[in-house]
């Protein structure tokens, strides 16, 4: 797990930051805890290589993983006077309330994520994810002849106007002081800052804030041309909300379905992002009022959309094709998937999500307000994007019902599974009766067949949706992807995961 996912989990129950980290919380676990004040001081020594500052005393220090990994250790300080039962709330995560005194909480993590990653997620929680996100001032701390670069926060908790400042270090560090505003001690703030540029004296992240991020106008998932200033609107649904039957999208999937989305005056220029587990025609509907600046398409199946106007940029990203641009796919506000979601949108804009949209009433998502009644645009229709079965050997049952209507493709029945079975040799101990019921089963689900001619198997055939075929004698073996499908030849040869072991 990468360094900053885990200090993405600390944050959130320390300063509320940044939002959807909820999931990630529940997988904390603690793995050790120690009060002792030498051992704090021990592990602030080998973690972050400072001593503890006058006046000061060890709170706990505790190791944690994250889904079972051990992934960091968090040391945190507290005055003399004070009492840690008083400041930190029990449990794995590090609620606390520091009433009058200034707190210092450090963490250390491991990292296992790229310098691309790690630098990303620094943007993100520095510079705010998103509409709800707001940037954290950058500050100078005093150390000497030199100056740490941090980051201020402030917030209202328990009743008091409360300061925090954040210090990152290269390689997974992060010191957070806590305080409340009248009263915080900015003295142990620059002591540590003595302590650390003494430690440090090279060190990227302690000595320069974050950049602001760049948006690559060539990334493969993007658009060259954005307006300087726009928004992002997601939607993600498992499936759409009608099916389409009779047609597929994906060529490896004969599940398809239609999904709508209106779209209204925004404050700025949108980009919508449109994703759905199943392959789906995405419907846009707009009012004269509504700014697209792009739409993406992107899910677990082949996704097309309908109805932009002309010029209105889209990309249709292919699952089939990850080379190029990986899919991504996000139901939910939080958790595991919303992460890697909102990572690559970072990735692709250098921005955050604006609003994440998962549930809707009526006939469609709205997308900002709806001044007039939307409508579809532009010239294509849903039969413009599914395949042409005429050009294509359709996925999965749709394919078999092409098959069958070509006259290369019959239903089995009990003779043809008899015939086979009287042509097998088994080898060792076989069970003959118990294999004829276990083929009988496929004729009871009707998912045997006879293949009377060449021909190939439609694609997509895999788990629940594989079926068991009898080539008939003097048929070519079948070409097309095989899937999980069972293929018993005239000659007793069985191919395939439901032959005889």
């Amino acid at each position: 797990m990468g360094k900053i996912i885990l200090i993405f989990a600390a944050l959130a129950v320390l300063v509320g930051v940044p939002a959807g980290c909820n999931y990630l919380l529940d997988q904390v676990n603690t793995t050790t805890v120690t009060a002792e004040a030498p051992e704090v001081a021990g592990s602030l020594a080998d973690n972050f290589g400072i001593r503890v500052p006058p006046g000061y005393k060890g709170g706990f220090a505790m190791d944690v993983g994250l889904l079972g990994i051990q992934g960091a250790s968090i040391v945190t300080l507290i005055p003399d006077e004070a009492d840690p039962a008083a400041i930190f709330e029990g449990g794995n995560s590090i609620r606390f309330n520091p009433g009058p005194h200034t707190i210092v909480i450090g963490i250390r993590t491991n990292s296992r994520e790229s310098a691309a990653k790690t630098r990303r997620d620094l943007q993100r929680l520095i510079m705010g994810d998103g509409a709800s996100g707001q940037p954290l001032p950058e500050v100078f701390i005093a150390a000497g002849d030199r100056k740490i670069a941090a980051y201020e926060h402030r917030d209202n908790r328990y009743g008091q106007d409360g300061l925090g400042y954040f210090v990152f270090l290269d390689g997974g560090g992060l010191l957070y002081l806590s305080g409340p505003e009248n009263g915080f001690d900015h003295a142990v703030k620059e002591s540590l800052a003595r302590e650390l540029a003494s430690a440090y004296p090279v060190n990227e992240l302690l000595f320069a804030h974050v950049e602001p991020p760049q948006r690559d106008p060539d990334h493969p998932c993007g658009f060259r041309e954005l307006p300087d200033e726009f928004e992002i609107q997601a939607v993600g649904i498992p499936r759409g909300a009608r099916d389409l039957e009779g047609v597929a999208l994906d060529p490896e999937d004969d599940d398809a379905g239609a999904q709508a989305v209106a779209v209204g005056s925004t404050t700025k220029p949108v980009v919508l992002i449109l994703m759905s587990g199943e392959p789906t025609v995405w419907k846009v509907m707009s009012t004269p009022a509504a700014r697209i600046a792009g739409v993406i398409a992107s899910g677990g199946g082949l996704q097309r959309v309908i109805g932009l106007a002309d010029g209105v940029p889209r990309r249709e990203i292919d699952p089939n094709d990850r080379n190029r641009c990986r899919p991504f796919t996000a139901y939910q506000t939080e958790g595991y998937e919303y992460e890697r979601f909102a990572d690559r949108v970072w990735e692709i804009f250098a921005q955050g999500v604006t609003r994440m949209h998962t549930r809707y009433g009526g006939e469609y998502f709205r997308i900002g307000e709806l001044t007039a009644d939307p409508e579809l645009r532009g010239d294509l229709e849903v039969a413009d994007v599914v395949l042409d079965p005429g050009e294509h050997l359709l996925p999965g049952t749709l394919g078999l019902g092409q098959l069958r209507e070509r006259g290369v493709l019959r239903p089995a029945r009990p003779g043809d599974l008899d015939s086979w079975l009287a042509n097998f040799e088994p080898r060792g101990d076989f069970d003959r009766e118990r294999y004829r019921s276990r083929l009988a089963t496929d004729l009871r689900m009707n998912k045997a067949f006879v293949i009377t001619g060449e021909t190939d198997t439609p694609a997509g055939m895999y788990g629940a949706n594989s079926a068991l075929f009898v080539v008939a004698e003097g048929v070519p073996e079948p070409g097309g992807d095989p899937g999980h499908n069972t293929f018993l030849y005239a000659d007793g040869r069985c191919v395939g995961p439901s032959c005889p072991r």
